[in-house]
């Protein structure tokens, strides 16, 4: 594995936390989840470019038309793939009262 990029907030360096991967449209690949070790935000490394992000939102992707309904089968999948991937994710439960800020979460289901 490669050094992490800086962090584009602080400019520390970063740890890798996990890899993760598309659960919604299917898309194959995974992105590397890097915590900096400065201002402990998570990015994606390494960072996608346009094009790469166009496969991931396509102009008929759901959140951009919000009268477009994702079918029931399309959530059901997407939700049994991440309870599937949170078991052995390192994401942390937060702490009761606590607070998360999901940058990239699209309407926001998961959160």
């Amino acid at each position: 594995m490669t050094e992490p990029r800086p962090c584009d907030l602080c400019g520390s360096t970063g740890d890798f936390l996990f890899s993760a991967k598309d659960f919604w449209l299917g898309i194959p690949g995974g992105f590397s989840i890097i915590c900096c070790s400065g201002c402990h935000v998570w990015y994606v490394d390494p960072k996608p470019d346009a094009a790469e992000l166009s496969r991931y939102y396509p102009v008929n992707y759901y959140s951009f038309n919000p009268r477009i309904e994702p079918k029931a089968s399309q959530r059901k999948l997407a939700s049994r793939r991440f309870r599937e991937w949170r078991k052995f994710s390192r994401i942390p439960t937060p702490p009761a009262g606590g607070r998360a800020l999901d940058l990239g979460c699209g309407i926001g289901n998961f959160l």
